[in-house]
């Protein structure tokens, strides 16, 4: 899918799981500029992309909730093709592992 992070289902929700493969730092407030925001609370964003929702944590996880493959990487790929374009999604290797 890419070698920028890896999706996997998640076992905990109806949803699939986007983990960057290198520790990344979010830019909320222009990424909330870009996708319509549901909530955006400490520690995270939910955006509707698409009509899915996703969540986003500060270090680039991002949990899609759907049941449907096609659905969660079209949401992942617009979230990611944008964010790292425009340098919204950076590369983090002063903090520790984390969400």
């Amino acid at each position: 899918m890419s070698d920028f992070f890896v999706m996997k289902p998640c076992q905990k929700a109806t949803a699939f799981e986007v983990v960057p493969q290198k520790q990344m730092s979010v830019d909320f407030d222009s990424l909330g500029k870009v996708f319509e925001t549901v909530i955006r609370i400490e520690g995270m964003m939910i955006l509707n992309i698409q009509g899915v929702q996703a969540t986003v944590y500060p270090r680039g996880k991002i949990l899609i909730r759907t049941t449907d493959r096609d659905k969660a990487e079209q949401a992942v790929n617009s979230i990611y093709e944008i964010a790292v374009k425009e340098g919204w999604f950076k590369e983090d290797s002063t903090r520790g592992s984390g969400q």
